[in-house]
């Protein structure tokens, strides 16, 4: 257990040590690329000065005051006499020296006057000299805060690609060689399709949250209601990630399931309280309810909870609150008949082609605006299974989605 243990943390800690190196390049390239911009435009403004025979100083003020980078400017005599002619979120607070004259008059050099600055300096056609300042303290400041930032999320990561991995190799462990091995390729191909669904989903999300994370980099001084705006909008994509992942446990852990913990239950009761639901959150839906009570059935009371929970959320999420939902429960000697439809028109025909798509793959049939990983169906799909029965789906006669689940009674 302890090896096991020590494994997979080394493990996450690679794989986070990895992630958190190629966030860090970028982090310092990103902050690079601002630093040189910078030095672009002190050399443009340098360079055009310098060109001039007259009106060098008066060009010089024109053209930082126009510039949005808020460059500082400051006059030099010869004689060592200094004058600050703009002021800007850039300081000058002294003069420079000989040795910095002539540094700064070939290329832009960071000297702290003040603040820390980017100073770039021309000698004027009188022997004067004009001094050019933009401040990067910003930058510095901003790349810091997404290096802390990045240290949290890379802990957060380490922890979940743990806990996961803990997971799959206590899992692993209670399997049968016997069955592994029999169902050795079909499972491959199985994870291949599977893995390929769960790398698009995750990515979504993260690009999402990535786009907000550069927008509030390379805009520090954004206002503060659109920067909560935006984080607010990147927490909600990890809430959704979070969901994500929760239900791909559910899926993996109803997979590798054996025998269920089943106990007698009345399911009429629970599909009565998600109808109440419903009716109480959209009540202008028109909802038809049709079951006996009670019907007592012999199952895992948690996962039918969570499958009759799944059809009622695709009514709530997934159709339009005008759109109608019927679902009939009923039973006869052997069999519990549960049947759904909806008048949602979101589903094109190519959805009702191939059943194996229609389970197989993440459910991308409908919209997830409103939330949810989009994993329902297959969700829904293992709880019949795990409970030897059969599910379909078909056409609806009210125009949408048609939902068949028939489960032994035991």
């Amino acid at each position: 257990m302890k090896n096991r243990n020590l494994a997979a943390l080394c493990f996450a800690l690679i794989i986070a040590t990895i992630a958190s190196t190629f966030g860090w390049l970028w982090i310092d390239g990103n902050s690079k690329n601002q630093i040189n911009r910078l030095d672009q435009q002190l050399q443009s403004d340098a360079n055009t000065v310098r060109n001039l025979k007259t009106n060098q100083t008066t060009v010089a003020l024109s053209l930082v005051r126009e510039n949005p980078l808020q460059i500082a400017l400051a006059f030099q005599a010869a004689d060592g006499t200094f004058t600050l002619i703009r002021e800007s979120s850039a300081e000058i607070n002294r003069p420079l020296s000989v040795d910095e004259l002539k540094a700064s008059s070939t290329g832009s050099i960071t000297l702290n006057l003040g603040s820390e600055n980017r100073v770039r300096s021309i000698t004027l056609t009188n022997g004067d000299h004009l001094i050019f300042a933009a401040n990067q303290v910003p930058i510095r400041q901003g790349a810091d805060r997404d290096r802390k930032f990045l240290l949290l999320i890379d802990l957060m990561f380490a922890l979940l690609i743990y806990f996961l991995t803990r997971f799959i190799w206590d899992r692993n462990q209670v399997r049968k060689l016997e069955l592994v091995v029999a169902n050795e390729i079909a499972t491959k191909d199985r994870m291949q399709s599977f893995l390929g669904d769960a790398s698009h989903e995750l990515r979504t999300p993260l690009t999402v949250i990535k786009g907000y994370l550069e927008l509030l980099h390379s805009y520090p001084n954004i206002e503060k209601a659109d920067s909560i705006k935006y984080i607010d909008r990147a927490f909600s994509e990890v809430t959704r990630m979070e969901s994500l992942i929760r239900d791909l446990l559910l899926l993996a852990e109803l997979g590798e399931t054996g025998d269920l913990e089943v106990e007698p239950f009345n399911i009429a009761e629970v599909v009565t309280g998600f109808a109440t639901d419903l009716r109480s959150l959209q009540p202008e839906r028109l909802l038809t309810l049709e079951t006996e009570d009670p019907i007592i059935f012999l199952g895992s009371q948690k996962l039918i909870t969570q499958m009759v929970s799944n059809i009622f959320s695709n009514a709530s999420r997934h159709t339009e609150v005008s759109a109608p939902v019927k679902v009939s429960l009923r039973q006869d000697a052997t069999q519990l008949f549960l049947d759904y439809d909806d008048g949602g028109s979101k589903l094109p025909e190519t959805f009702f082609e191939s059943e194996a798509v229609q389970f197989s793959r993440f459910d991308k049939s409908r919209s997830r605006e409103t939330g949810g990983s989009g994993l329902g169906l297959s969700i829904m799909k293992s709880i019949v299974l795990a409970h030897g029965g059969n599910i379909s789906l078909s056409r609806s006669s009210l125009g949408g989605l048609h939902i068949q689940i028939e489960l032994p009674r035991g």
